[in-house]
């Protein structure tokens, strides 16, 4: 079983690979408490299903936001930035189904490939965004989604011939109600705010061990620093601050978890300069220590 943890500690643009090349396709699943992290603001190029088994969050797909609860999903069309924050008070848990939507090509040019595949591919059309089971033709979706996840924690030989199968089910139960989203290109205002921000969130990933301050990251984008610290916190949720501490922390939790080096070497490496400000702000994050951290997640 693969976590969400491995892609928060990637950099915002996701480099990695996704399963392998002859099968481009990988399951994560994550379980959080109340108030923890979900996912930061992140984009691949690869599809992504996220389904939310239980308790609820806030999926951001782009400038828009989607509350999911316990037995609904999102999609994610491969490039769209996007992020999850807890919704209410209880802990939840989610599983995701991230791929390539090249996994679904046809050998040939048949009316698969054609009519339904290739505009995927394009992305002239994408799935809808939200599946909820108070809707009868998406409780199919909902229920191949769980096969899905079921399947992929059985892994029982030809687990990909099934996986598979629920997929071309899905875009079946699809196609059969007449639910393709016609993809349109963003207007000149949203897609500029969004690519600014994806410029100042690789810079973050790049040198957040360096020292950063709010004027590097205006400047980055052209924006005075008031403009740009309200434009962060709009698209964020977070100030330019409360993020880089955030994935800061997300980094050095990694290696707390993964290394037995020093504590005071890890929160230095990582970008802090103060080991008591670093503490604090692990605390409020992880509900632990450092030290605490590091022997419940060995544990």
């Amino acid at each position: 079983m693969i976590f969400i943890q491995e892609i928060l500690n990637s950099t915002p643009k996701e480099n990695r690979f996704h399963g392998n090349e002859s099968f481009p396709l990988a399951p994560y699943w994550l379980q959080i408490g109340p108030n923890e992290l979900v996912v930061e603001l992140h984009w691949h190029e690869e599809a992504e299903f996220f389904y939310v088994l239980e308790g609820a969050a806030l999926v951001q797909i782009g400038t828009n936001y989607y509350p999911t609860r316990a037995g609904e999903a999102v999609f994610i069309h491969g490039g769209d930035i996007h992020a999850v924050y807890p919704l209410g008070d209880e802990g939840c848990s989610f599983f995701a189904v991230v791929f390539n939507m090249k996994l679904l090509r046809s050998g040939i040019n048949d009316t698969v490939q054609n009519d339904y595949i290739l505009p995927l591919i394009e992305g002239s059309k994408s799935l809808p965004l939200q599946y909820s089971y108070y809707q009868n033709d998406e409780r199919a979706i909902l229920a191949n989604l769980d096969s899905i996840m079921r399947t992929l924690e059985q892994k029982a030989l030809g687990h990909e011939l099934a996986v598979k199968a629920h997929l071309y089910l899905i875009l079946a139960n699809i196609a059969a109600n007449n639910r393709w989203i016609n993809r349109h290109i963003p207007s000149l205002a949203v897609s500029n705010r969004i690519d600014s921000l994806k410029a100042v969130l690789n810079y973050i990933g790049t040198y957040y061990m360096n020292r950063i301050t709010i004027n590097d990251l205006a400047s980055l984008i052209y924006m005075s620093e008031g403009h740009f610290c309200r434009f962060f916190k709009a698209m964020v949720r977070q100030t330019p601050i409360e993020y880089i501490n955030s994935f800061r922390i997300n980094k050095a939790a990694d290696l707390i978890q993964h290394s037995n080096r020093k504590i005071l070497d890890i929160a230095m490496e990582v970008g802090f300069d103060n080991l008591s400000y670093f503490i604090k702000k692990f605390r409020q994050q992880m509900n632990d220590t450092p030290a605490q951290y590091r022997e419940r997640t060995r544990q």
